[in-house]
């Protein structure tokens, strides 16, 4: 409460309630995936609204409404994720950045070293929450042995930085520093945002594989083997081709289809 006294009992399950009304809204229906990151809108209620500064909606519970002066747009804009994605008392870029690797663009970054310090041992700090975190990691990330690995994965989330840990947008940090939302992905794509940083990931080929990846894994009970190319290569053509929207139903519909899916064998009791 000290660092984010607007986190009342009621937010939590707000912020939750969100990300399922969210992604549901693309399950349910045949909107398209590469709308997931760019689409300009939120399910709120009072709490939620308050939290994002914007109007209460009208009625009750989740309300779908658009506000396009929010400065927020998205699956990443959501404060459920940026919350999930942050540490108890402040951001982290880190996790975010590497959350968008793994779970958005399939690619898994090495594990650390085990003897990495946190971020405050470089800032001489044992609280960040009043601090500038990106400065203070951009100062960790000067050794040679974090460069490596921070390189691949902070720049994702270093966009966001303009949303704090639990999701409310913020144009300085507490100690009143400028927070600079630039970055430079690996591969030298400059990034200024989180909307540049949507468009970024949405146009990434390894976003729409990635989902159908997933859900092949999901659908089969089981992570994926080498085997599975072949079928997931069909998969993909199926439901992400020039004539029709790559829908997650359209998804589901490609998977079960398949003959990897409508033979496959549970596993042998224990």
């Amino acid at each position: 409460p000290d660092v984010y006294p607007a986190l009342n009992p009621t937010l939590p399950s707000s912020l939750a309630q969100e990300m399922y009304a969210y992604f549901t809204d693309f399950l349910k229906t045949d909107r398209s995936w590469l709308e997931f990151l760019t689409a300009d809108e939120n399910f709120v209620d009072a709490p939620l609204a308050a939290l994002y500064g914007m109007p209460a909606p009208t009625g009750t519970g989740m309300q779908k409404v658009q506000v396009t002066t929010d400065k927020r747009q998205g699956f990443l804009g959501l404060g459920g994720f940026l919350a999930q994605s942050s540490l108890d008392r402040r951001t982290s870029p880190t996790l975010r950045g590497r959350w968008v690797m793994i779970n958005l663009l399939c690619t898994h970054p090495p594990p650390p070293p085990q003897d990495v310090p946190k971020i405050e041992v470089a800032a001489g700090m044992t609280d960040l929450s009043k601090g500038n975190v990106r400065a203070v990691l951009e100062k960790h990330r000067a050794s040679p042995v974090c460069a490596s690995c921070h390189a691949l994965f902070d720049p994702y989330g270093l966009p966001l930085e303009q949303f704090d840990g639990i999701g409310a947008y913020r144009a300085t940090y507490a100690d009143g520093s400028a927070i600079v939302p630039d970055t430079t992905l690996i591969d030298g794509t400059e990034l200024k945002g989180l909307d540049q940083l949507a468009s970024s990931v949405t146009k990434d080929p390894r976003f729409l594989q990635c989902i159908a990846d997933n859900m092949y894994s999901y659908g089969l009970g089981r992570v994926l083997a080498d085997a599975d190319r072949g079928s997931l290569d069909g998969i993909q053509k199926q439901w992400n081709n020039a004539q029709d929207v790559p829908s997650i139903r359209r998804l589901v519909e490609a998977i079960v289809l398949d003959p990897s899916f409508r033979s496959r064998s549970g596993l042998a009791a224990p």
